[in-house]
């Protein structure tokens, strides 16, 4: 009777763990059938493309007292990364940035061309100049990917350097110009025009253009992104940048602003002719110019 009795114990331990396991099996089967397939793969490449937007200028320093007054813009690239880790990435990408700023300067009294042949004394009024150049950039950056949760988000810093070649630059300006003495060396005389013209009044000249020399510039920059998940590998980053220019874009053939035509033309009769060279940037006015760029990106990622 014992024997039976511990066959049929058996025989139950035996049926109700066999129906615990179909029961766990169909409960397994059923939460793998409601949750969407995910890959464990890590992502190793990045693709990218975005467009950003702030105080994007160029800073420089001015002589006798002009002022410089800071433009924003925008701009629009693509971007690679290869990821070393889950975490640390190597970034490069191309970027369109454009850099506007603008100066003026109230008087330029007493300038002085100076040729073989004379001399011309000058001044510029309510001279104002606006720039705007284009840079092909070429960012490198090493990047640091911080999760934020176990959903996907994620903080991003990353720092480095970028390349930037001047693809257009350009300038408008607008002055008063007036002449006012004139010494040729083949008369030995010295005319002063205020005496010779009346009025000697100012020359208004607007619509002044032209293109700007700029070297390449090597830039430090830095950003801080959010990243967000949206579907599959692909994420959105909402990015704060900032970049700066190490070293001197212009160009060192500075030219004078104004040349007068030294000729043996009656200046009794007739104002001397004289013409605009270019850009104040690319005078002695004008030094040190350097791009400086803050401001918001917005970035769509596709991990590969």
């Amino acid at each position: 009777m014992k024997f039976i009795y511990i066959i049929n114990i058996l025989i139950v331990a035996i049926t109700w763990n066999s129906r615990l396991h179909a029961q766990d099996t169909h409960f397994t089967l059923h939460t793998e059938a409601e949750q969407p397939a995910q890959t464990n793969t890590p992502v190793r490449h990045t693709l990218s493309v975005g467009a950003f937007g702030g105080l994007q200028t160029l800073t420089y320093q001015l002589t006798n007292r002009g002022e410089r007054s800071s433009g924003f813009s925008a701009g629009g690239g693509i971007g690679y990364a290869l990821h070393l880790t889950r975490l640390l990435s190597i970034g490069i990408g191309a970027d369109l940035s454009n850099y506007a700023a603008s100066l003026e300067y109230k008087t330029l009294g007493n300038q002085i061309y100076r040729a073989s042949g004379g001399r011309f004394n000058y001044s510029i009024n309510d001279l104002h100049e606006e720039q705007s150049a284009l840079l092909l950039e070429i960012p490198v950056m090493i990047r640091l990917t911080v999760p934020a949760g176990r959903n996907g988000h994620a903080f991003r810093f990353a720092g480095g350097v970028r390349f930037g070649w001047p693809a257009s630059a350009r300038y408008t300006r607008s002055l008063k110009h007036k002449t006012l003495t004139a010494f040729l060396d083949y008369e030995s005389t010295e005319y002063n025009f205020d005496d010779i013209f009346r009025p000697n009044a100012p020359v208004v000249i607007t619509g002044q253009t032209g293109a700007i020399r700029l070297n390449t510039s090597l830039q430090i920059a830095a950003e801080i992104a959010y990243r967000i998940p949206l579907f599959a590998r692909s994420g959105l980053s909402i990015c704060a940048f900032f970049s700066y220019g190490l070293n001197d874009m212009q160009d060192k053939s500075k030219k004078q602003l104004v040349t007068y035509s030294i000729s043996d033309s009656d200046l009794n009769s007739s104002p001397p002719k004289y013409t605009y060279s270019g850009s104040l940037l690319n005078t002695a006015f004008a030094s040190s110019i350097r791009p400086l760029a803050f401001g918001v990106k917005l970035q769509f990622e596709l991990g590969l």
